[in-house]
């Protein structure tokens, strides 16, 4: 790999930085750089992703990396975070779980809980999906 070439940060990277921009407000850059030069981004939400970011993109992408880019892309259907297969059944999306054998993150739990969704009333289903992105939201 070209030592010139950064690589960029993954979009479970971007979220946590545009997160911790949230929560910082407009002087948010000078605020991680502080955190990355004393080791406090580790105490942060997502710390371990903030730290990815500081050790792969470094200080240089910080300065000149702009709010829209940190904004999450629009795609078609939710995808699975570890292997980016389509989450394809309401199972799947009510639980934000991919119940592919070919995921390297695959549980048979999640096949149990997909079925197990499957076989609920709609209402409840959305009862546990709203109740989960309040989770994630809070998280």
């Amino acid at each position: 790999m070209n030592p010139k070439i950064k690589p960029a940060p993954s979009p479970d990277q971007l979220a946590a930085v545009a997160a911790y921009a949230a929560r910082h407000g407009r002087t948010w850059r000078a605020a991680l750089m502080g955190a990355w030069l004393t080791g406090r981004d580790a105490q942060e939400p997502a710390g371990h992703l903030l730290r990815q970011v500081r050790n792969t993109c470094g200080p240089a992408w910080l300065a000149t990396v702009t709010m829209a880019e940190l904004a999450p892309k629009e795609s078609a259907a939710p995808s699975c975070p570890h292997c980016g297969r389509d989450l394809e059944t309401d199972a799947e999306l009510a639980a934000g779980l991919c119940t592919s054998d070919d995921c390297p993150r695959h549980d048979p739990a999640a096949d149990r809980l997909a079925a197990t969704l499957a076989s609920m009333p709609e209402h409840e289903v959305d009862t546990i999906r709203s109740a989960l992105a309040a989770t994630r939201c809070a998280a």
